[in-house]
């Protein structure tokens, strides 16, 4: 925070130093030799010192403390990819809410897919349901779930899918384990209804 307010303050200092000396024509002349002199504007003197400053001064503290500017450094350096990530995953969710699909594909390869974070990956997978066929989603789904067993996150949207397909089998058994992890959560109640009605199985059904 102090050298922002320190940068700050040199740079209005310097502003207005700069549109004084252009309202008043004020230049420095140098004369190098008897062919060779320079007029150069006060403004771009007072820029040039300015950096020159400013550098000794980041110099100095490198000398003086270079576990300190090394430090900063890398504190600066570790914010900037925390910021890219975060805009990287920003990009990647509304890419997939818009269903651009070639967007997904591409933000995802640069997340890096074994280092994304669980949710990244399975609005990955979800987004390749427009794409795969109904065994390659299902491959999926159960790859996933044997990387990461009794995750919700993995398992409500597994257990979605195979309703839709109409693999009751696993629905049932998608629906049983969800309810194991988060008792009477309404998405099992609700899938082992469908999977009861579809079985005709209505004494169980009314039981739900």
């Amino acid at each position: 925070m102090r050298i922002l307010i320190l940068l700050a303050a040199a740079l209005f200092a310097l502003s207005g130093l700069g549109y004084f000396a252009i309202l008043n024509s004020d230049t420095i002349f140098l004369y190098l030799s008897p062919s060779l002199s320079l007029n150069i504007p006060l403004w771009a003197v007072i820029l040039v010192f300015s950096v020159l400053g400013f550098l000794a001064s980041e110099l100095r503290s490198l000398v003086l403390h270079p576990d300190r500017f090394f430090q900063r450094f890398r504190v600066s350096l570790e914010k900037a990819r925390q910021q890219r990530r975060i805009d990287t995953y920003r990009d990647f969710h509304r890419a997939c809410l818009s269903c651009d699909l070639r967007k997904v594909k591409r933000l995802f390869a640069r997340i890096t897919p074994r280092r994304a974070p669980l949710d990244i990956r399975v609005k990955n997978l979800i987004s390749k349901r427009y794409i795969w066929d109904t065994p390659r989603m299902l491959q999926g789904f159960f790859q996933l779930r044997q990387e990461f067993p009794n995750e919700l996150e993995v398992l409500l949207p597994y257990q979605q899918f195979t309703l839709e397909v109409g693999e009751w089998g696993i629905a049932e058994q998608l629906s049983h384990e969800i309810d194991r992890l988060a008792h009477n959560h309404p998405e099992a109640l609700m899938g082992l209804r469908e999977v009861y009605v579809q079985r005709g199985d209505w004494p169980a059904c009314g039981r739900q």
